[in-house]
């Protein structure tokens, strides 16, 4: 029994930026084209016999905006991906639908932690979180748990994370509230890089472990280190709670051969019909 969880947001994104632009009577199809690609072939890969895709709702915020009112505010905006991107998802959550997959987007919930969630309470066998997110990574402390990298193609898991990621999966998140992370608006401690970052968390282990005086000088001026240490566990650890992804059934249901067909011939998806159909017959 296999799990397959996906972030459908993180995919979309990758797809957009993967596939050259394309459209069907106006509208554009380059983000459908390359999400079904990543979706179709790690459906296949993992042999999957459960499978949910999860997405963010636009415009609504969660508990990490009222912790941090500009966490992930300093993405840079693209109005033509936002556009493509926003045309594309209904029609995308339609696919995913008719091809008997499980969708899940909840107003005031982070996609994210529906994914680890998902991931981290499968009890039916091996869990594999998609994704290019490196805080993921976390989530491998538990040994049934995968992370799938579809832009590097890599398969990360317990044993080769320190590879990937510079520290082993139970220091990820102390990893990062050193660091920080840029993407989703999070300062780390001024002055402390990856490299500085390591040395410490091996040898201290917990971020919170670390001595004052062991931080430089001007990052004890400027911040309240261990207020920020304490703000960011918070950001970057995954509720686990924030959903009760029980209630979700992720089993994958019979195609409605119809009813794809049907969405791929309107937008012309002939490939992904074919690729859907041949999935499905094996």
């Amino acid at each position: 029994m296999t799990r397959l969880v996906v972030d459908g947001t993180n995919a979309m994104h990758r797809a957009y930026h993967a596939v050259r632009p394309s459209s069907h009577k106006g509208v554009p199809t380059n983000v459908i084209h390359g999400f079904f690609g990543i979706l179709l072939a790690n459906l296949r890969d993992t042999k999957a016999t459960e499978c949910v895709v999860t997405f963010d709702r636009p415009g609504t915020n969660n508990f990490r905006h009222k912790l941090h009112p500009d966490y992930k505010g300093g993405r840079i905006k693209d109005p033509e991906k936002s556009e493509a991107l926003k045309i594309q998802t209904p029609i995308i959550v339609e696919m995913l639908i008719a091809m008997g997959i499980c969708v899940v987007g909840i107003r005031g919930v982070e996609a994210d932690d529906i994914v680890a969630a998902a991931a981290v309470y499968y009890d039916g066998g091996r869990a594999y979180i998609l994704s290019t997110d490196k805080d993921f990574a976390q989530c491998l402390v538990h040994k049934h748990i995968r992370l799938i990298n579809p832009q590097k193609n890599l398969t990360i898991t317990r044993k080769n994370c320190k590879e990937v990621f510079l520290v082993e999966a139970k220091r990820m998140v102390d990893f990062l509230m050193l660091d920080g992370d840029k993407v989703d608006g999070i300062e780390g401690i001024p002055g402390i890089g990856k490299v500085t970052a390591v040395k410490l968390i091996e040898e201290f282990g917990k971020a919170e472990k670390i001595p004052l005086e062991r931080f430089p000088k001007g990052a004890q001026k400027t911040v309240n280190i261990k207020q920020r240490l304490k703000l960011n566990r918070k950001l970057i650890t995954f509720a686990l709670d924030a959903y009760d992804v029980s209630e979700l059934d992720m089993s994958i249901s019979p195609l409605d051969v119809k009813e794809f067909t049907k969405l791929c011939n309107k937008y012309a998806l002939s490939d992904i019909k074919q690729r859907a159909l041949a999935y499905k017959r094996h």
